[in-house]
C-alpha cells in the first residue's frame, strides 16, 4: 500500500483528499479518520476500477489543535492487509481583531480620556491582533520559517511597559506568527512585569543552540544594539503572509510605524507622542527591516550607511548612527532657503519652520540652535516647542532679540515645582516653502532623534516624509498644543520616573 496523492502536512481549508494504490489488484479498500484520542471504525473506501486504486475526499473537516490521522488499507478475501497512514493537520486563519493601519500620522492626548491618551498604544495593539494566523496552534506546533509561516512583527523600542502589549505579542506568537522584540537593557524581568511575561513567554536569546535565529524572541539589546549606549529607535514593523488558498486574509502588508512613542504608560498619560504609519511600501519596509536585522545582532559599535530613500524621495530614512560626521537633522535645515516660497507655501513667501522637540541642549543642540537661529535672521519664521532645552546656549540663543517671527513655548510643565508632570516627547520637524531646489515644498519629520549630542550615537532613526498631508497633520499638532498646553515662560523639571524609565 502507498499513497499517491495526499493533503499538504498543513490544511488551512476544510477539504482533505487522499489517492492510494495496491500493489495487489482486485482488492477492497477500507479507510477510517481518526483524531487525537478519537478511534473511528474501519469503513468501506472508494476503490477505482481495476481494484487497485482509490481516492477518499473529505469535506467539512473542522480546525483542530490534534492531528488527524487517515488511514487505508487493502482487503483481498479474508486477507487484510497493514494500514498506511497520513498525519495532518487541519487550522483555521484567525485574527481577534479586523482593524488595517492607515497611512499617516497618529497622536496621543495627554489630558484627554484614556482612550485618547493611549491612541497610539492602542493602534499598535490592534495592528497586532489583526495579524492573521493559526487559531489552533500553539507555538510547539507552529511550522516556524518557510512558506506556511503566516506573518512576522519586527519591534524595536526603549520601553515595553505595557501588559495589553505584551499579552498581544505573545498571542500573536501562539498564532504562529513570527514575533521579534528589541528594548533597550534599563528594565529587565525584574523591575518590569510586561518584559517578564514577554521574554518569559518568546525567550530572550536571538539565537537557539545551533546558532540560527530563533522564530520568535524578546531581547534586551547590551547597551545599545549597534549604537552606542542606547536602544532608542521605535519601530513597528508588520507583515502579514498566510499563504494560499488563505492569501485574502493578508490585510496588513508591509507596514511601518516610526516615531516617537514607547508602549508604556508614560507614553499615554505624560507624554505628547506620534506614530507615523506607511502601509503596503515594500520598499521602506525593506529598509526597515534590513536594519532591524542589524541591530538583533547586538554586536556592538557599528558605523553604516545612514540614508535611505523610498519611492522616488516621497521618504528617506535616516538610522543612526551613521558615518562620522553625519547629522539628518544639520542636513535637513542646511538646505532650507528662506525666501523664494512659492504655490501657498510658506508665510508670505518666507520658509516656516515648526519645531516640536523633547530634548534639545549639548554642543550638538548649541550648533543646530544656531542654524536655526540663522534661519531666523535670513527671513524664515521659526515655530519652536520644547520639554528640555538649554537655556544658556539654545533657549538664550534663539529668542535674543527676536521679532514675532520667532516663538519658542515650552510644552513642560509640573504639579510640584520639580518633576515634569506632562510633556512633549515628540521629535519633528515640519517645514513649509522653499527647499533645496524646491520652492513649494511641505515636508514632515519624526522619528526617535533628539537635538542632543548622543542623537547620533544611539539606536536611533529619523524619517523624512515629502507629503502635504503629513506636514499639515505635524502642523496641525504643533498648533493645537501651542494654543492649549503650552507657555512662554521658560522652565526646566526633572522627568517622573517609573512608567518606562529606570524604576
Amino acid at each position: 500500500m502507498s499513497f499517491t496523492h495526499r493533503p499538504p502536512n498543513l490544511g488551512l481549508t476544510k477539504k482533505a483528499s487522499f489517492s492510494y494504490r495496491s500493489d495487489v489488484a482486485g482488492v477492497r479498500f477500507q479507510c477510517r479518520l481518526t483524531t487525537g484520542a478519537r478511534t473511528a471504525t474501519w469503513a468501506s473506501c472508494p476503490t477505482d476500477a481495476g481494484g487497485s486504486t482509490g481516492t477518499r475526499t473529505y469535506l467539512h473537516l473542522k480546525g483542530n489543535p490534534e492531528i488527524y490521522h487517515f488511514q487505508v488499507r487493502a482487503v483481498l478475501g479474508t486477507h487484510t492487509g497493514p494500514a498506511v497512514s497520513d498525519p495532518f493537520r487541519i487550522w483555521n486563519v484567525w485574527a481577534p481583531d479586523s482593524f488595517v493601519p492607515n497611512t499617516g500620522a497618529s497622536f496621543n492626548h495627554v489630558l484627554g480620556s484614556p482612550a485618547h491618551q493611549r491612541t497610539n498604544l492602542t493602534r499598535v495593539i490592534r495592528t497586532i491582533n489583526s495579524m492573521p494566523g493559526y487559531r489552533q496552534a500553539s507555538p510547539s506546533t507552529c511550522p516556524g520559517p518557510g512558506p506556511l509561516n503566516p506573518g512576522t512583527i519586527r519591534i524595536s523600542l526603549y520601553s515595553l511597559t505595557d501588559q495589553a502589549v505584551a499579552h498581544a505579542l505573545t498571542a500573536a506568537d501562539h498564532r504562529c506568527i513570527s514575533v521579534q522584540v528589541l528594548m533597550n537593557d534599563h528594565l529587565n524581568s525584574a523591575n518590569d512585569p510586561a518584559w517578564r511575561h514577554l521574554a518569559g513567554t518568546l525567550g530572550s536569546n536571538v539565537r537557539n543552540a545551533s546558532g540560527q535565529i530563533r522564530h520568535s524572541f524578546a531581547h534586551r539589546c547590551n547597551h545599545a544594539c549597534r549604537g552606542g549606549g542606547v536602544l532608542h529607535l521605535k519601530m513597528y514593523l508588520f507583515n502579514s503572509t498566510v499563504p494560499a488558498p488563505k492569501t485574502e486574509a493578508n490585510k496588513i502588508l508591509r507596514t511601518v510605524l516610526t516615531g516617537s512613542s514607547n508602549m508604556t504608560s508614560n507614553a499615554a498619560k505624560v507624554q505628547w507622542n506620534d506614530l507615523y504609519g506607511v502601509r503596503n511600501d515594500p520598499q521602506l519596509f525593506g529598509q526597515f527591516t534590513h536594519h532591524f536585522n542589524l541591530m538583533r545582532l547586538d554586536n556592538g559599535y557599528h558605523r553604516n550607511p545612514a540614508t535611505y530613500s523610498a519611492d522616488g524621495g516621497r521618504y528617506t530614512t535616516s538610522f543612526a548612527p551613521g558615518p562620522k560626521g553625519y547629522d539628518p537633522y544639520r542636513n535637513a535645515l542646511s538646505a532650507v532657503h528662506c525666501s523664494g516660497a512659492t504655490d501657498g507655501s510658506g508665510i508670505n513667501g518666507h520658509t516656516v519652520l515648526y519645531i516640536n522637540m523633547h530634548a534639545w541642549f549639548g554642543d550638538r543642540g548649541n550648533a543646530l540652535a544656531s542654524q536655526v537661529r540663522h534661519l531666523y535672521d535670513s527671513g524664515c519664521y521659526v515655530r519652536v516647542l520644547y520639554s528640555f532645552m538649554g537655556y544658556k546656549n539654545v533657549y538664550r540663543k534663539l529668542i535674543a532679540g527676536a521679532s514675532p517671527r520667532m516663538s519658542v513655548r515650552r510644552t513642560i510643565f509640573s504639579r510640584n515645582g520639580r518633576t515634569a508632570a506632562w510633556y512633549s516627547h515628540m521629535k519633528s520637524l515640519a517645514i513649509s516653502g522653499h527647499v533645496g531646489r524646491n520652492t513649494a515644498a511641505r515636508l514632515a519629520y519624526t522619528g526617535s532623534n533628539n537635538w542632543t549630542d548622543q542623537g547620533i550615537n544611539f539606536d536611533e532613526v529619523v524619517l523624512r516624509i515629502s507629503s502635504i498631508s503629513a506636514y499639515r497633520s505635524y502642523r496641525n499638532h504643533w498648533i493645537y498644543i501651542r494654543n492649549h498646553h503650552s507657555s512662554g515662560t521658560y522652565a526646566n523639571y526633572s522627568e517622573p520616573s517609573g512608567g518606562g524609565r529606570v524604576p
